[in-house]
Parts: C-alpha cells; structure tokens; sequence
C-alpha cells in the first residue's frame, strides 16, 4: 500500500479488515523509533501503521467505533499542551508527555546527549534553545488567541532563520513578548525540553554536529538510533519503558 497517499477512509477501510493487533502512530518520524520497538517486542505480532500524519490519525480516532480490531493511538502532545483537545478521549489514546516523541526521547536521554557536546558546543546549544523558547513562546501565545502564527515550516537547519532568531533577542520583540502570560513564560524558562518543539531540538543537535571539523556528526536518524539503545527499557521512570509496556498490555 502506498501510505503517502493514506487518508481517513482508506485507514478505517483497511483496519475493518484487519485481524492484527495494531499500533497506529503519525507518521516517518515516529515509525523509526516505533521500529526499534517491534523489535524489541518479540512475542506478540502487532502491526505499527503510520497514518501520514497526526490529523489522519487523529480523525481515525474519532472514528474507532468502526473497527473491531484492537487499536492504540499514540500521537504527539502537540498543542494540547496548551490547550485541551476539543472531543473525549479514552484509554486507546496515548499522547507525548512532552510536545512530541522526541521532546520524550530528549528527556529519556538528556545527560547521555548533551554529553556529546564539548563545553563550547553546550554554550552554543543552550543559546539557541532559549531563542528558540522566546520565539516559539510567542508562537504560542499567537495560536491560543486565535492568531496566525507561523512555526510549521520553520528549521533551525535554515540559514534565514538562524539570522531571524538572532533579531529576536532585539528590542522589537520585547512589546509584543510582554504581552505573553507568564505562566505561559515560565514553562518555557522552566522545561523548555518539554514545551518546545522536539523537532526544533533535533535540529538544533544537527546542526551543532554540522559545524564540527571532526568525523564525529550524527544526523537526526544517528542520534535516535544512539539515544534508544541506551535507555534502559526496564525502568518505569523512563517514558519509553512505560509505552512499550502499554503496547505489550
């Protein structure tokens, strides 16, 4: 089946005939890791269906009714962090603890990746995660007024803007920042390894990696294949520990 082509009906249509047990996960990035967990799980057959993107699998929720195979959702916390998700939900739905699977990997893993880094490397990290934690703030004080706000396009892998969140720490953004609830501040001053886009601190990885004169650069694929092997899967404080043992119940 060609999945780039996946839309609600056609997942429902095909779980309907479907006798497997069936994991449904958003999209390319998720089934890297979620392939390291099949696996991992041995002694059960289940079937891990990317669904090209969280508001088809999203969608197909709302629409579990129809299907009569066992099927758990895992998508990523996304926006919800900030804001309920408008209809009910059930036990079938597992979402990220933090903004996505690899704010949950990032926080599985922090002293193993940051290890990577030398001192310089950390100063340059920790720079552009607070830009980024400024900017991205500000995005979403945009989406919970019902503002345009302009993220999902957006990689720190990008030339133009690595310069735009230079100008952000200038004076012009300060009015409009003020206006941001400081709760909303806080919890990016506080844990921005959770509300920041996980996405972003990947690309922050890459491209710290991609400066160096060494042979030692790891692209995003590289660095989640390190970070899963050495968590250790049989700690329940470890959040992926605990969604293997949810798949495997």
């Amino acid at each position: 089946m060609n999945r780039s082509i996946l839309t609600p009906d056609i997942i429902v249509e095909t779980l309907k005939r479907s006798s497997l047990y069936t994991v449904l996960i958003e999209g390319k990035d998720d089934k890297q890791i979620f392939d390291y967990i099949e696996k991992d799980i041995k002694d059960q057959i289940i079937d891990f269906f990317p669904c090209n993107g969280r508001n088809n699998l999203i969608e197909v929720y709302k629409r579990r009714d129809e299907i009569s195979s066992k099927c758990l959702f895992f998508c990523d916390s996304d926006l919800w962090l900030f804001k309920d998700c408008e209809f009910e939900t059930d036990e079938t739905l597992i979402s990220t603890v933090g903004y996505s699977i690899e704010n949950d990997l990032f926080e599985d893993s922090k002293e193993f990746v940051l290890s990577l880094f030398d001192e310089e490397e950390f100063i340059k990290f920790e720079t552009l995660i607070n830009n980024l934690s400024r900017w991205f703030a500000y995005q979403v004080y945009l989406y919970l007024n019902d503002l345009p706000c302009d993220y999902a396009e957006k990689s720190v892998l990008s030339p133009n803007f690595i310069q735009e969140l230079d100008v952000i720490t200038q004076d012009y953004l300060d009015f409009d920042y003020s206006q941001i609830d400081e709760n909303l501040k806080e919890k990016f001053v506080d844990y921005p390894h959770i509300y920041l886009r996980g996405k972003f601190i990947f690309q922050i990885f890459e491209l710290i990696f991609q400066q160096r004169d060494n042979n030692l650069k790891y692209t995003k694929r590289q660095l989640f294949d390190l970070i899963y092997r050495q968590i250790d899967k049989n700690n329940n404080e470890k959040i992926l520990s605990r969604n293997i043992e949810t798949i495997k119940e």
